[in-house]
């Protein structure tokens, strides 16, 4: 009898909720057709929710409105310099792919972020170098990228970059490199996105203020010069899209304005520009600098400034000629620019600089931007020749 009586009562239950589900659908059903909405998310809203959810928007630097993933774990940079960026905030760990740039310097290059992390040579390439990159490519890539970061500058229209996210399907935040002084904000802009995408909100946040400690005390150490006591310079052998000769100047060097000297006098112009002989020696600056990332070329500045022909330069600044570290190769090198400027300081205005120790000073900045010293590599590839004089008969 037990056993009938459970089994009544189960077969009771299956019917009561076989009428409860079918009087649901006629309440749903009427309450439609009549006009009433149910309470709470339809399942077409929930999930979409859950879509958007999982992503957020940013805004980059020519203003597009860009949804990423919430959580990111693999990333490519294009673009001169976007890598750096990106080793600057240590994270090195998410990139998957690299630029024909990378892969085509060799590992002794004095490019401080490859000195730092050769192992991002081994990676796949997506595209040529300044950002020409390959949507195939880049599909094919595998892990795929969750973002691609690209830098740009004003030149390139939103509809390009629209055009890359279409082809890839990935995102794409562009993003503006800057500089040290009348760009500073895109630089700024840059290591904040970068930083707030990847998770590195705090380390864009330490580098920026390193920045601005380090310009404000370069500032403090010559902003007492009066212009009639400040020196003036000359830089030559200015990377630009590859190594140059003694001829190839800076009329915006950013290290020489850091530093309160004076740039030569030299026609109005917006970015690198070829000096002559005979210019130059009539300048007669106080002292002069070489980019030595001019040694990659087998007549380069140095051979050319300690050549015949030009002995008359050599003796016009009575032999002040000092090696820099290169600073523009594939872009800025902020590190370098900020040792190379107080370098400058130390040879024009000794006095005001007689507390640094240029090669310690050095390696402290590699050490925050990269972790690791790296001046012995660089100067090592640089023939040592780094914050040296440049004699003749040099052995």
């Amino acid at each position: 009898m037990n056993k009938m009586s459970g089994t009544g009562a189960l077969i009771a239950c299956t019917v009561m909720l076989c009428v409860f589900v079918l009087c649901s659908g006629c309440t749903d059903r009427d309450d439609q057709e009549s006009g009433i909405q149910i309470p709470g998310p339809s399942i077409n809203e929930i999930e979409q929710n859950a879509i958007e959810r999982a992503k957020y928007p940013v805004i980059d630097a020519l203003g597009r409105t860009v949804f990423i993933p919430n959580e990111i774990d693999s990333v490519i940079c294009s673009g001169a310099g976007c890598l750096r960026y990106l080793v600057y905030l240590n994270a090195t760990e998410m990139v998957v792919g690299i630029d024909m740039f990378e892969q085509n310097t060799h590992p002794t290059t004095a490019v401080p972020y490859l000195l730092a992390h050769p192992e991002l040579r081994a990676l796949p390439v997506f595209g040529d170098w300044y950002g020409a990159d390959n949507p195939t490519a880049i599909k094919a890539m595998n892990p795929q990228p969750n973002i691609i970061f690209k830098m740009v500058d004003d030149d390139i229209s939103p509809a390009r970059i629209q055009m890359l996210q279409d082809l890839t399907g990935i995102p794409v935040i562009s993003l503006k490199y800057g500089d040290l002084t009348t760009h500073k904000n895109d630089m700024n802009y840059a290591l904040r996105v970068m930083g707030s995408v990847l998770n590195k909100t705090e380390r864009a946040e330490e580098l920026i203020w390193f920045i601005d400690r380090s310009t404000d005390i370069l500032h403090d150490r010559v902003s007492f010069i009066t212009p009639a006591d400040k020196k003036t310079a000359y830089v030559g052998g200015i990377y630009n899209k590859g190594p140059q000769g003694l001829f190839s100047t800076d009329p915006n060097y950013e290290p020489f304005f850091l530093a309160g000297a004076v740039s030569v006098d030299i026609p109005e112009q917006s970015s690198n520009w070829y000096f002559s002989h005979d210019l130059l020696l009539t300048q007669n600056p106080d002292a002069m600098f070489i980019d030595l990332s001019t040694l990659l070329l087998k007549d380069n500045a140095v051979t050319e400034l300690l050549s015949e022909r030009n002995a008359d330069l050599y003796s016009s600044v009575n032999g002040r000629v000092y090696g820099l570290l290169p600073y523009e190769w594939y872009e800025t090198d902020y590190a370098s620019e900020l040792a190379n400027a107080f370098f400058i300081g130390k040879v024009l205005y000794p006095e005001r600089f007689s507390d640094i120790n240029q090669v310690e000073m050095t390696d402290y900045m590699y050490t925050v931007f990269y972790g690791v010293p790296l001046f012995d590599k660089m100067n090592v590839w640089l023939e040592k020749r780094t914050f040296q004089k440049i004699i003749k008969n040099r052995k």
